[in-house]
């Protein structure tokens, strides 16, 4: 009879144990630390953040300028917008995932700070194209690139490069437009080139977006 009491208590302490154990190695584990991706503009308005989705967890905390922004109950949605954004600042913006364990969480180390910001698109031109037949000489005639207007943009800084002649060093000039073209009369050129930026006027101060890639017309 003893012995049976002493076997009943030694089976019933290692059920406890083989019960208990991986609970609390559940509970104590470190969970998998997110690692965003990118942070991207969205039609020079908005914010978009990416990134690595974290196996056994809950959900995401977005933190914004160290300060909760946002949760996600979701781990397999890894990318959010944020539209509570300013155009002209910079935003850091770190993640931390969590897991919900007898109705208390237990959270991740929070990711490294990702700065970001609203950027501009960079407009893309077409061809350059002979544009006007008002004139039957060379002397005169118009040559153009368009593009399609830049989201969010005020107006566009346009650079022109001349050469004329094969081996030429050139010489280049800015003009500041909102039209969206850029065009150029000449009587004798051997070739020239535009590449555009956009600009926004925030607080009186121009932002710039990139430039585009230059797109080549030669003459002779």
């Amino acid at each position: 009879m003893k012995i049976s009491c002493k076997r009943l208590v030694i089976v019933t302490v290692c059920l406890l144990i083989f019960i208990t154990f991986p609970l609390k190695i559940n509970a104590s584990s470190k969970l998998e630390e997110p690692k965003i991706k990118s942070i991207n503009s969205v039609n020079a308005r908005y914010l978009k953040i990416t990134w690595k989705e974290c196996q056994n967890v809950s959900g995401y905390i977005i933190y914004r300028d160290n300060k909760k922004l946002n949760e996600i109950k979701n781990r397999r949605k890894t990318t959010w917008i944020d539209k509570k954004v300013e155009f002209g600042k910079k935003y850091k913006y770190s993640i931390r995932s969590y897991k919900t364990y007898k109705n208390k969480r237990i959270y991740s180390a929070r990711s490294k700070n990702v700065t970001g910001s609203i950027k501009l698109g960079s407009p893309k031109l077409t061809p350059i194209k002979y544009w006007s037949s008002a004139a039957p000489s060379a002397s005169g005639q118009e040559y153009r690139t368009t593009w399609k207007k830049v989201q969010n943009a005020d107006g566009y800084i346009v650079e022109t490069k001349e050469y004329g002649w094969d081996g030429s060093n050139g010489y280049s000039y800015l003009k500041r437009t909102k039209q969206t073209y850029a065009s150029i009369q000449f009587s004798d050129v051997y070739k020239f080139g535009f590449r555009v930026r956009a600009y926004k006027v925030v607080k009186g101060k121009n932002v710039y977006g990139p430039y585009s890639q230059w797109v080549w017309k030669k003459m002779y």
